[in-house]
């Protein structure tokens, strides 16, 4: 069964667990091909065998930011899950969120800033053998107690950037994220308002968010919740549960195909035929970033 019942009041999607250790291989995996895979990650054209592995589907398995886009759409479906059955006060909800991201960053830094302080941070090896990683750290940094803290506690909260761990990035748009959906289940109570905010939402702010802003992502979190509110509704009860399985694996492929356009003109067919001949004439151009945003939501 994909629920496990562990209170009357709380329900976990058991598969979405599985669907969260996936994406957090992509990411892991991400950054290893960045680091010591430089040619798949980014295939040049004078390369035609990186380029043609970074044109097949399984180039969406270390598409990092493909991954990190299926965390947020998640977070937005299980928080309007728990929110939904929750007992507690807004306040009370907040604050459990921001233990919840903020122990597990404070610990894993603490990590960091001991092998920092303690000299092991740079070695020769692991700027000769990953270049990208020892061009972002000066050779004399020496993290600080200060630093650690500030970062840790609110820092990275307000700017999205630390120096001794750069992919924590994400929980800036993790704690603003949930801070929306802890607002919209509070305050819209009624499900038609709160779908047709969370539409309004999405599309403003993918709108006016830049491609590089700190908060990129953020949108994917109203979606998350309409997809919850959808799936109370369950457009797929009246269907055969063959149609449903057809229609769920070709969102699936659709979605892994999405995720897998890294490379500008793939040498393989992919979503890019089908971005650029069904979808840019109706929305106008769509990036790579944003088709990986779409997959996420597949």
């Amino acid at each position: 069964d994909s629920l496990a019942r562990r209170s009357d009041r709380e329900i976990r999607y058991v598969h979405m667990d599985g669907l969260r250790g996936v994406a957090a291989l992509g990411v892991l995996m991400s950054h290893l091909f960045n680091h010591f895979f430089t040619a798949f990650s980014d295939p040049g054209s004078d390369d035609p065998v990186s380029l043609f592995f970074g044109s097949t589907p399984l180039s969406a398995f270390y598409n990092g930011q493909f991954s990190v886009y299926i965390f947020f759409v998640l977070s937005g479906f299980v928080l309007s899950a728990a929110t939904s059955r929750s007992r507690l006060s807004l306040p009370s909800t907040i604050l459990r969120r921001y233990v919840r991201l903020t122990l597990p960053m404070a610990g894993i830094t603490l990590i960091f800033l001991l092998a920092g302080r303690a000299g092991f941070f740079f070695n020769g090896l692991v700027i000769d053998s990953a270049p990208h990683a020892g061009g972002i750290y000066p050779l004399d940094y020496k993290p600080g107690w200060l630093e650690w803290a500030s970062k840790s506690i609110y820092g990275t909260y307000l700017t999205g950037d630390y120096l001794l761990d750069g992919v924590v990035w994400t929980m800036k748009v993790e704690i603003w994220g949930s801070l929306y959906v802890f607002l919209i289940w509070f305050v819209l109570r009624r499900k038609l308002f709160r779908m047709l905010f969370c539409a309004v939402t999405f599309a403003t702010v993918a709108a006016l968010l830049e491609k590089h802003s700190s908060l990129q992502g953020f949108q994917l979190f109203p979606l998350g919740v309409l997809i919850y509110d959808v799936s109370l509704w369950n457009p797929f009860r009246r269907l055969r549960s063959s149609t449903a399985l057809v229609i769920g694996a070709l969102m699936l492929f659709v979605g892994i195909l999405c995720g897998a356009w890294q490379v500008k003109h793939p040498v393989l067919p992919g979503i890019n035929l089908i971005v650029e001949n069904l979808l840019e004439p109706l929305f106008g151009n769509i990036s790579r970033y944003e088709a990986a945003q779409i997959g996420a939501v597949l």
